[in-house]
């Protein structure tokens, strides 16, 4: 081998020493997957071909979980060590702003907020269908509160941490925007027709102190002590 061969090995040594690794990211993807089926598990049965995920995956199947769910998995999203420049993160992106973005998907997350956990406050609800008490309509609206307060405090950070690996959940964001305001209307003007299965009427005006507070204490609150107070009690 020649002296200057030799010179070039040794270069190419040296700097594969010096190099940095690359950053090992099987552990972030595989703990947004697993948040990912989470989720999935929490709203569809198996075999949806939008949400996949495996049968040893299971979760809570009511309102309050799935809101949870669906915020620790953005949190993760947000988060300074999760990779976000693999197949698997920007995969869960795109999941986000597609089936789970869309109220017209049937059981994906945005579908189950504004439409179908939506419809328990219809005035006055559809014949046949079911009449919830006001403390399970304060547990419904505590996640509804929980997803506001947390879009709020973590959406800047989410969309930073995106943009930074030329990502975008806009999509998700446009939807969650639009679904705030809608849901925690129905909260407001559920109370104000006193859980009445009829037709809205402001007039009312919550004039049912009773059954305002099973709504709060023994539905609201009551999700919010097991939670550990994370959400701010904002009705009035």
């Amino acid at each position: 081998m020649s002296l200057r061969l030799r010179a070039l090995v040794l270069a190419a040594s040296c700097a594969a020493l010096v190099a940095p690794a690359p950053p090992d990211c099987s552990a972030s993807d595989a703990a947004l997957q697993q948040l990912q089926w989470r989720v999935c598990s929490s709203l569809v049965g198996q075999g949806v071909a939008w949400c996949p995920f495996p049968a040893n995956v299971t979760a809570q199947e009511d309102w309050p979980n799935q809101a949870v769910y669906l915020n620790e998995l953005l949190s993760a999203l947000a988060a300074p060590a999760t990779c976000l420049g693999t197949p698997t993160a920007r995969a869960v992106v795109a999941w986000l702003n597609t089936s789970q973005a869309s109220p017209a998907v049937s059981g994906a997350f945005m579908n189950t907020w504004t439409v179908f956990q939506a419809q328990y406050y219809d005035m006055p609800r559809a014949p046949g269908e079911r009449i919830e008490a006001p403390d399970t309509l304060g547990r419904k609206c505590w996640a509804f509160a929980y997803l506001a307060q947390t879009w709020a405090a973590g959406a800047a950070a989410l969309a930073s941490a995106l943009a930074a690996a030329g990502l975008s959940a806009g999509a998700y964001a446009d939807a969650a925007d639009a679904a705030i305001p809608q849901t925690m209307e129905l909260c407001e003007q559920v109370m104000a027709n006193c859980f009445l299965n009829s037709t809205y009427t402001p007039a009312r005006n919550g004039s049912c102190p009773t059954d305002i507070f099973v709504f709060r204490y023994l539905g609201f609150e009551r999700e919010n002590i097991l939670r550990n107070n994370v959400v701010k009690y904002p009705f009035f």
